[in-house]
């Protein structure tokens, strides 16, 4: 059974600040960013995004090995592969990156919760965490509009 850690906790709510800095950045400046071509904050967004989706994603390989079901390493493998190409599309598909990276989110807490099965206390932490990045992404893909 997995436990809960405050260390892991801090991190994971530390892990939210850039996604709202750039969200709130992105938000304000109305998706321009002096000397751009595409605005800054939404870039940075989908590049740390990508990067804490495939280490997420990442996360679920582990705890598959101790629990011995291989459906959480394919899932692991697929979701990490997915954050890899939203990161690959160009900037003219933003939305569509925002999107899927959204979706992998969701994909690994949804995995996480129906085949790993970790403590009540991280699957509350995991879902408070999921839903504000999950948002954050719904508030990029409106300053797009």
């Amino acid at each position: 059974m997995y436990t809960l850690n405050p260390i892991s906790t801090k991190l994971g709510y530390a892990g939210l600040i850039p996604f709202i800095a750039f969200t709130g950045l992105a938000f304000f400046s109305h998706g321009q960013w002096p000397g751009q071509t595409i605005a800054f904050p939404i870039t940075s967004f989908i590049l740390y995004s990508g990067v804490i989706a495939a280490f997420m994603a990442g996360t679920l390989w582990g705890r598959d090995i101790e629990q011995k079901k291989p459906r959480a390493s394919l899932a692991s493998n697929g979701l990490a592969l997915l954050a890899f190409t939203a990161l690959l599309l160009p900037t003219a598909q933003t939305a569509i990156a925002l999107a899927i990276l959204a979706l992998v989110h969701l994909g690994n807490w949804w995995v996480e919760r129906e085949l790993i099965s970790p403590c009540n206390a991280y699957l509350r932490l995991r879902i408070t965490l999921t839903s504000v990045v999950v948002g954050t992404h719904l508030l990029m893909l409106i300053t797009l509009l």
